[in-house]
């Protein structure tokens, strides 16, 4: 099954309305993940609305997020390239991308196949894998909660005539909390729990916003990516990661929409939490290194809307202020 999670963007139309079973029937591999993706995408239906169920494992309001597609078709730059090892551990990046329900199926099928390569054997439904998140303290940060809730797939889908209920029961068993690992969103103190990122081409359009829409503003204008790495280009001394600020605008505007779209693909940590000092929930990414980047939106509809580029992040360091973020 780990080989499935590659065919997952070439769903094709299932009719839902038929009973999903593989039973019986000669399925190549894209077939057969036509199935599983649909599974899943029935399961999640059904959980929202089936009254018995325990809210506070899988809330009618997660449910929904996991299924929302996105406004428009994803780019496709960084596709399955979403993990990194570290250890022998496999530790997820990138941010994730919509529908969630179709993201959390390919990362757990990769990290399947990635520790079977290694020898395990995933039998057990209690099996829990390992947590897939660079720890907080490399980055100086603390969470709530650093247990891994990640339950491997595979046993839960033993039974071929029944790959809904299979679902379901991992989904469960996942619950909020697993699935928000393996979407790779961490919880701290201050952390919106039932908030996801907007979607990727609407981060990048954020960043590619004009700092002015003045009428007599002359072009080619700054775009607020570009200012903010010509902003930051002088303080990382050591590793140079903004590099120097030169060239015209256009340079510039290029330079920093390749530095957001290098921390989307790269970000180890995605946090949409509420701190000092902001009245709205704040997503926040950073990278290995400890670079990031900030966006506010308002997440008052299903889909979040208003998206705004708040800029970039320097690394967690003592004193950071007084030194004028030099590392």
């Amino acid at each position: 099954m780990g080989s499935l999670f590659s065919f997952l963007e070439e769903v094709e139309h299932v009719d839902e309305k038929q009973p999903i079973t593989t039973s019986n029937v000669e399925l190549d591999s894209a077939t057969e993940c036509q199935f599983l993706s649909v599974a899943m995408k029935v399961a999640l239906d059904e959980i929202i609305q089936t009254e018995t169920i325990s809210r506070d494992v899988l809330s009618i309001e997660f449910a929904s997020a996991l299924l929302k597609e996105s406004p428009k078709q994803e780019f496709d730059e960084q596709l399955d390239n979403f993990f990194l090892i570290r250890n022998d551990t496999m530790i997820m990046k990138g941010v994730p991308r919509r529908p969630f329900y179709k993201e959390i199926l390919k990362r757990i099928m990769k990290m399947e196949e990635y520790y079977s390569e290694k020898g395990h054997v995933f039998i057990k439904e209690n099996e829990v894998l390992p947590r897939p998140l660079l720890p907080a303290t490399e980055l100086d940060f603390t969470e709530i909660d650093s247990s891994s809730k990640i339950f491997p797939i595979s046993p839960f889908l033993k039974n071929e005539r029944e790959p809904v209920k299979g679902c379901k029961s991992w989904l469960l068993k996942c619950g909020e909390v697993g699935i928000r690992e393996l979407l790779g969103l961490r919880s701290t103190i201050g952390t919106e729990m039932n908030l996801f990122p907007p979607a990727i081409d609407e981060l990048i359009h954020a960043a590619n916003q004009p700092i002015t829409t003045k009428p007599n503003a002359k072009p080619p204008i700054l775009t607020l990516a570009g200012r903010a790495r010509t902003k930051h280009a002088h303080r990382g001394s050591k590793d140079q990661f903004f590099g120097i600020s030169k060239g015209n605008n256009i340079e510039k505007n290029e330079a920093g929409e390749k530095i957001v779209r290098d921390m989307i693909q790269d970000a180890i940590w995605i946090n949409i939490h509420v701190f000092g000092g902001v009245e709205v929930p704040i997503m926040e990414i950073r990278n290995s290194l400890g670079y990031g980047a900030r966006w506010s939106a308002n997440w008052s509809n299903e889909t979040p809307y208003d998206i705004v580029f708040r800029g970039f992040l320097e690394p967690q360091m003592q004193d950071g202020f007084e030194k004028k973020w030099r590392h």
